[in-house]
């Protein structure tokens, strides 16, 4: 019996996430450093092919990968999943275990998987989250189609508060949501500044962005928790607020350049002063060039 590890990320949220006029929903992705990891135990036998797993969705994954690449007789794959990518929380969990195992699956095959393919995959088991795409991006999570690369991660830290509970992220993705006309000029007047914002690689002006499409997304909502949120970004000088538009998580924005010690700081004097459970993220890093 042989192992094979696969790994992703995942996306703290979304930016902005709505919908424009013609072309249906979208998210733009933020990658964090929270992880889950699939390791695939591969072996031989005189029979059809058989996946143990779990987890369903991770195994109508690997049965459907079986499948497509003409491997569904003659192995029997034993699926685990080492997660720390809180459940139900809009950070994209479900998605980044799919990732991890397809990851898993390419080395347990030696197979390469397009970022197109992955999405064809995924589609097929989900609505899903562009984790595999090392970058921030424009995706139609509904259809499983890249839009833009914008091929720029912002560097935040994110002090993430949990307001309790789970949602089932997918159930949210297909309600079908009101959104007025006035609601789909402001998302295509805010996706166009945030496309800008891309380009300058200017953090300041992408955190006033996500803070914006925080108010847009909650305008039918509560805004008594909301305004608590925004009391506290301002009293510890965030640059923005991010929320995970279909989960529970709320995020503050601080630029990356701070020394772990002050965010810990930050972290720990919210809890103290506000009574708010929190944990500490960082945006991904990859180079461009």
């Amino acid at each position: 019996m042989q192992s094979f590890l696969g790994k992703s990320y995942s996306s703290y949220g979304e930016i902005i996430q709505g919908i424009l006029p013609d072309e249906g929903h979208f998210l733009v992705s933020l990658p964090i450093n929270a992880w889950s990891k699939v390791k695939i135990k591969k072996s031989k036998i005189n029979n059809l092919s058989v996946v143990d797993c779990p987890n369903i969705k991770t195994k109508l994954l690997c049965e459907l990968l079986l499948e497509k690449n003409i491997l569904n007789y003659g192995y029997h794959l034993s699926v685990s999943i080492d997660s720390q990518i809180p459940v139900g929380k809009g950070l994209s969990s479900s998605t980044a275990d799919l990732n991890a195992a397809i990851n898993a699956f390419s080395n347990a095959f030696d197979l390469d998987f397009s970022n197109k393919e992955k999405s064809s995959y995924m589609m097929k088991v989900e609505p899903h989250d562009p984790v595999h795409y090392k970058s921030c991006v424009l995706y139609r999570q509904k259809e499983g189609k890249l839009v833009t690369n914008y091929k720029y991660i912002p560097n935040f830290w994110i002090v993430s508060i949990d307001a309790g509970g789970v949602i089932d992220t997918v159930g949210e993705h297909n309600k079908n949501s009101f959104f007025s006309y006035e609601d789909i000029n402001n998302y295509s007047s805010l996706l166009d500044d945030l496309s800008n914002a891309f380009k300058l690689k200017d953090d300041v002006k992408i955190a006033s962005i996500a803070t914006e499409s925080l108010f847009l997304s909650t305008r039918y909502k509560s805004e008594k928790i909301l305004k608590k949120y925004v009391l506290i970004a301002q009293r510890y000088h965030a640059m923005g607020i991010q929320h995970t538009h279909s989960g529970k998580c709320t995020g503050l924005l601080f630029s990356g350049e701070l020394a772990n010690e002050e965010i810990i700081h930050i972290q720990e004097d919210i809890f103290k002063s506000y009574g708010f459970c929190s944990k500490i993220y960082k945006t991904m890093k990859f180079n461009y060039d």
